[in-house]
């Protein structure tokens, strides 16, 4: 049992991280970005890249990998998203553009590394501890720290910061936001590299614990959308709400592959959402509405 709540915790903390990514472009840019998938595996790959140089720390590796996940996610927005978007694309248009640039994503990364299975550290011995009967390794204590830390800074931003205000008002209205002479797409390229930020972060973090493939981030991804909706952040930007439904979600996951198969926990979590959305639509956490 001690097991399966660490097990919990630790993919509550990816889901919250791939989740608030998706939140904050979703509620900003209005369409479901699925090249957020894309981005995770994305730094766990860049990450794996910039390993390969044996004059760089491994901390800096992992920075490295993020900023260049931040990098990409700012050039898609700029050179895809944001044209499709002068040119009248439609939410349906864009959600259908990021799904191609997903998959584009993916074949490069198996373009250059190739589509086995591979490992973040090949032959590195992870530290662990024994918490409360628990083994912990130092790869899931950095995936829950980080996770932590993460939301406690988005939180603060959003709440705390001028640019937060901005990331709210043009989640409440873009067009208002507009009107009032706010730079939109300043302010969605600054929510997009915050959003890919977190998304690098987990596929790292994701591949420390484990390992990596192409194809890693999309799964993630679904789990982390799950979250988001069954917490109620799809109506508004909520911290609170998406960490109560990353954990909800991963809670779930763990009990099934306690009980059942592990080939029904797809069907387990995309039914207990079906079922949320009927007996709740507003989420677990209902955030009240607020002004920017």
């Amino acid at each position: 049992m001690e097991q399966l709540v660490l097990n919990t915790i630790v993919a509550a903390s990816v889901y919250a991280l791939v989740g608030a990514g998706f939140a904050l472009t979703y509620r900003c840019s209005r369409f479901f970005n699925f090249a957020l998938g894309g981005l995770v595996a994305a730094g766990a790959y860049f990450c794996y890249f910039a390993l390969q140089f044996p004059i760089l720390p491994l901390f800096v590796s992992f920075f490295v990998g993020i900023a260049l996940t931040v990098m990409l996610g700012c050039v898609i927005e700029l050179m895809v998203y944001g044209e499709v978007g002068k040119r009248g694309g439609t939410s349906l248009g864009l959600l259908l553009v990021s799904v191609g640039v997903y998959i584009f994503i993916q074949n490069m990364i198996a373009l250059g590394f190739g589509n086995e299975t591979k490992v973040l550290l090949p032959g590195y011995v992870m530290p662990s501890a024994r918490i409360m009967g628990v083994t912990v390794t130092a790869a899931q204590a950095a995936t829950v720290g980080t996770a932590a830390a993460a939301l406690i800074s988005l939180a603060a931003l959003l709440r705390l910061t001028r640019l937060g205000r901005m990331i709210r008002a043009v989640a409440s209205d873009a067009e208002l936001a507009r009107i009032r002479g706010f730079d939109v797409p300043k302010i969605l390229l600054s929510v997009t590299a915050i959003g890919s930020a977190l998304a690098g972060a987990a596929g790292l973090l994701v591949a420390l614990d484990v390992n990596m493939v192409p194809a890693m981030g999309m799964r993630i991804l679904l789990m982390s959308i799950a979250s988001v909706i069954i917490g109620g952040a799809t109506r508004q930007i909520s911290v609170p709400g998406i960490a109560a439904g990353a954990t909800l979600v991963a809670a779930l996951q763990n009990l099934g592959v306690w009980n059942i198969s592990t080939a029904w926990q797809d069907t387990i979590i995309f039914g207990c959402l079906m079922i949320a959305l009927l007996l709740r639509p507003e989420g677990i956490v209902k955030a009240r509405i607020r002004k920017a």
